[in-house]
C-alpha cells in the first residue's frame, strides 16, 4: 500500500476518531490498528505514481497547517505508516533494495488483498480527504 493512501485515511479516521471522543490516544491507536485493514483493501495505481507521493503528503500536510493541527497530522501519518517504516527499514529497502532487505515483522512475503480498481483508489482517497475537510471545519467552529 502506498504512504499517502495510509496517510489520507488514517488522517481523516484519526480526526474524526479525535473529534468524536474527545481522546486523541485512542484516535492514534485506531489509526495504527487500522494498517491491516487497508493493506488489505491493496491499490491499482499507474506506475510512476510514487514519485508523486510527495505532493500528496505536502497536500495533507498543508490542510493540518492550514486548520493548526499539523502536530496531529504529523502524529497520525506516523502511527498509520509505522508498521511500513519498520518492515521496510525507514524505507531504506525500497530506496536501496540490493543493501537492504524487507524485515517481515508486521507483514507476511505474499499477502491476499481485494485489489481495488484505479477509480475506486482515487474516490477513497478523495472521500477521506473530504471527511478530514469537514471534521477539521467543524473542529474550528
Amino acid at each position: 500500500m502506498l504512504t499517502s493512501f495510509h496517510t489520507a485515511v488514517s488522517y481523516a479516521v484519526g480526526t474524526c476518531i479525535t473529534y468524536v471522543t474527545k481522546n486523541p490516544y485512542l484516535g492514534t491507536a485506531c489509526v495504527f490498528a487500522l494498517h491491516y485493514p487497508i493493506d488489505y483493501l491493496g491499490e491499482n495505481v499507474s506506475k510512476g505514481y510514487q514519485k508523486y507521493e510527495i505532493i500528496f503528503h505536502a497536500l495533507y500536510l498543508t490542510l493540518g497547517i492550514i486548520y493548526n493541527d499539523w502536530i496531529m497530522f504529523l502524529i497520525y501519518a506516523l502511527s498509520g505508516n509505522l508498521m511500513d517504516v519498520i518492515d521496510k527499514k525507514l524505507y531504506l529497502s525500497i530506496l536501496y533494495p540490493y543493501k537492504y532487505s524487507h524485515w517481515y515483522i508486521f507483514h507476511k512475503k505474499e499477502r491476499n488483498t481485494l485489489k481495488l480498481s484505479k477509480g475506486l483508489t482515487k474516490v477513497i482517497t478523495l472521500f477521506m480527504i473530504a471527511i478530514l475537510i469537514i471534521f477539521i471545519t467543524k473542529k474550528l467552529f
